[in-house]
């Protein structure tokens, strides 16, 4: 009996339900910010574009996928990840994440680039014509957030990979043109591409998604048990490896695709590249399709930090208040939905104007707490904090150099 109990044991998580979950970790990560990031990095690097991916890829994939398995050595909680830190500088740097992904940065950012997609077929059709349409289905994922997981992972996450693929795959085979010659050299490109990278905020999302995920499995797999670390430790980077495939698949695929059409690219926008390589490569007729890419994309990664938001207003605010918690969980969303609407009128340009000068000065200390925390769970590596503030400095003069 007991040969059996300890067989069943370490079966913690079917085949079926790491690819679900590999598949949500990357529908995640992957919005259609991170579309346009890719191409425009494809464009403006033209013949230099493999060494560009080297540093995207090395900011967009390696990064959070190191990333998830050290917020998943401490099973997704967000608070005990950066209390490392100290209580105060680790809330400080939680808010200024919160802040970045949530409806001051990140979610409108996908709201207007979904918009800015749907506005290129339908140029009458206004913001808060749009707003209807968006909010209710944003509204529905979010309602129950113990199910994002499985809205992702099984419904949304895949529509999103067919079409992404479909289009790449076409795109490859029967529409490739010359690249142009820049004026990049190997060093250059790689820096361009680490910047472009961080850009996407890939990791610090995924240090903040990471709640469903471990939510996720400890849901899906009732036979673990609290002391199972090191099971619990492999699903953690099976998953993370096979949402990190998708991302260096995807982003590889879409980079190289821009750069072979980079000579009919130069004067376009790097929010409307999507829709132009729509019609040189599908034509009129069929270039919806990627609107499609773009408004699902859009609506997967926000639907994540949607929840993750509200999650963070109802925990340390409403708590306060003494809140029924169904009724502050609305409240919050309806809070974090109203933000969204209302900073989506920035535009793309705009938000990104907010977001890249702070992620340049936060995501090095932050890759550096993340490295230190692995090094902590697997040889009790205690010098997190000097190591992390040190880099935190050392960036913040390189950045301003007045001070």
């Amino acid at each position: 009996m007991g040969n059996f109990v300890n067989q069943k044991m370490e079966k913690i998580i079917s085949f079926k339900q790491l690819i679900s979950s590999g598949i949500a970790f990357f529908a995640m990560l992957f919005g259609s910010g991170s579309i346009i990031l890719a191409l425009a990095l494809g464009k403006d690097s033209g013949n230099m574009v493999y060494w560009s991916l080297v540093g995207f890829i090395a900011a967009t994939v390696i990064l959070p996928v190191i990333g998830l398995i050290s917020i998943l050595l401490f099973e997704g909680d967000i608070d005990s990840y950066f209390a490392k830190l100290g209580k105060i500088p680790g809330n400080i740097i939680i808010f200024i994440c919160m802040i970045l992904l949530g409806p001051l940065g990140v979610i409108p950012r996908l709201m207007g680039t979904a918009y800015s997609s749907i506005k290129w077929h339908f140029p009458s059709i206004s913001i808060f014509q749009f707003s209807i349409i968006i909010i209710p289905l944003l509204l529905l994922f979010t309602f129950k957030k113990n199910n994002i997981i499985d809205y992702i992972g099984k419904f949304l996450g895949p529509i999103k990979i067919i079409i992404i693929l479909a289009f790449i795959i076409y795109g490859l085979i029967f529409g490739l043109n010359s690249k142009i010659q820049t004026d990049l050299n190997p060093i250059g490109a790689i820096q361009k591409g680490l910047i472009d990278g961080y850009s996407t905020l890939d990791l610090i999302g995924v240090l903040l998604i990471a709640q469903f995920i471990a939510t996720h499995l400890r849901a899906q797999t009732k036979n673990y048990l609290a002391e199972n670390d090191k099971n619990f430790q492999k699903d953690s980077i099976k998953i993370a490896t096979i949402g990190g495939f998708l991302l260096f698949l995807v982003y590889s695929s879409l980079c190289l695709l821009a750069s072979h059409h980079s000579t009919q690219l130069i004067n376009v926008d790097r929010y409307d590249i999507i829709n132009s390589l729509s019609y040189l490569i599908l034509g009129n007729n069929s270039a919806i399709i990627i609107s499609a890419i773009i408004i699902i994309s859009s609506l997967v990664t926000a639907i994540a930090l949607t929840a993750v938001f509200t999650n963070y207003l109802q925990k340390n605010i409403l708590k306060l208040f003494n809140f029924n918690e169904n009724k502050s969980y609305i409240l919050c969303l309806s809070v974090t939905i109203l933000l969204t609407s209302i900073l989506t009128n920035l535009g793309f340009s705009g938000i990104m104007n907010i977001i890249i000068p702070i992620a340049e000065i936060c995501y090095p200390a932050i890759i550096i707490l993340t490295i230190c925390n692995i090094l902590h769970k697997k040889i009790n590596f205690k010098y997190i904090k000097i190591s992390v503030f040190t880099t935190f400095i050392i960036t913040l003069i390189y950045k301003i150099p007045f001070i």
